[in-house]
């Protein structure tokens, strides 16, 4: 048998790639064909999906809504506030729904309050009579229990903001409202232009008031509109104005601090009695079986400076003679103004007394 020449290896050579072309042709131009007919089926697919779930199955409610926790419990309470998904527009944990019928804004979580963290009280308390629970609950925001519930004999009462984090006193009021004490100056108000050290300086304590609220969108908005316009102008005097009255939606406890008594012994906030535990474990695992006189006794050790009754509305939030020197703690004459006036305390006495009463729009805002 003759041995191949050159010529003919080349050829059959040739003949191979031939056919391996072909080949790999027609593989290529059916695999085109064939992810074309898996896009044309998974199109179709999403488009028959998208019409049987919008025009045959209900809707599901939003996340927003669904994720909202309906109870605070200890888990809830403890958890970091990222981990919220139904509030993706702020860093606060949202009330539960069962307290407040608004959902717009939270409040800060107060991980030092003995009386939430015991599983004994829910961290907006007072739900027993729906007339006034709304005005009781709001306060709990930003003064602790103690305030209202602690025996003390001093007047007015010695108060000190604590931080939310720490439990350490604060020097200073919480930024929003040394915010809200600028923008309600008689300086400011009177002023028909400002410059970049007007500028800095409510830049500076929106931006602190922001942090302490755990990077809230509408003050961070506020700062930023106000950073990014030129001090001199007219847009930055309306920008001003705008800013005093929005402010003002943020005073339900948007401070990382809180109200408390301050303990004359320690010279530091009173966030609680110590040596309770053993009465409180014993009432929490034995509460359902117990008469009502050892449940006596045993709140009685529980809250050994009770203060009964527990104060009222007016005795702190009235012109003369209140029980907190507002000014003291920081806040500003328009605040204490606001807070003051004869009208919040009417409507109080008419929540308390059972009688009907209308709060007049331009009162609104500054009671929340």
């Amino acid at each position: 048998m003759s041995p191949l020449s050159g010529s003919s290896i080349n050829g059959i050579f040739r003949r191979v790639l031939s056919r391996t072309g072909r080949l790999l042709w027609e593989m290529g131009k059916r695999g085109y064909a064939m992810i074309l007919i898996l896009i044309v089926l998974w199109l179709s697919w999403r488009a028959l999906f998208y019409l049987v779930s919008a025009l045959m199955l209900p809707a599901k409610p939003p996340t927003q809504i669904v994720d909202i926790p309906t109870r605070l419990n200890e888990s809830v309470l403890m958890r970091p506030e990222t981990a919220v998904k139904g509030a993706p527009t702020t860093a606060n944990q949202r009330s539960p729904l069962s307290h407040y019928h608004r959902l717009d804004t939270g409040f800060q979580s107060d991980r030092l309050n003995g009386c939430t963290l015991s599983q004994c009280h829910a961290p907006q308390p007072h739900g027993k009579n729906k007339a006034d629970r709304a005005f009781l609950n709001m306060h709990a925001t930003s003064i602790h229990c103690g305030v209202c519930h602690t025996q003390q004999d001093q007047k007015p009462l010695s108060l000190a903001w604590y931080d939310l984090k720490t439990g350490g006193t604060r020097a200073q009021a919480p930024a929003l409202l040394r915010a809200y004490a600028w923008l309600t100056s008689p300086a400011t108000r009177d002023k028909t232009t400002f410059n970049v050290a007007d500028q800095t300086e409510i830049v500076r304590l929106l931006r602190a008031a922001a942090d302490e609220a755990y990077e809230d969108t509408g003050l961070v908005s506020l700062s930023a509109h106000l950073a990014a316009v030129r001090a001199t102008s007219d847009e930055f005097i309306r920008l001003v104005q705008v800013t005093r009255d929005a402010v003002q939606r943020h005073f339900r406890g948007e401070y990382g601090a809180k109200l408390a008594l301050m303990d004359p012994r320690t010279r530091k906030p009173f966030l609680g009695d110590s040596g309770i535990e053993q009465a409180m474990h014993d009432f929490l695992a034995r509460r359902d079986a117990m008469t009502d006189e050892e449940k006596a006794r045993l709140l009685k050790k529980i809250h050994p400076q009770r203060r009964d009754p527990t104060l009222h509305c007016t005795q702190c939030h009235r012109p003369e003679g209140s029980l907190v020197d507002f000014r003291s703690i920081g806040y500003p004459p328009a605040r204490i103004q606001a807070i003051s006036s004869p009208l919040v305390t009417s409507a109080i006495d008419h929540i308390v007394e059972g009688k009907p009463f209308h709060l007049p729009e331009f009162l609104g805002r500054d009671l929340y």
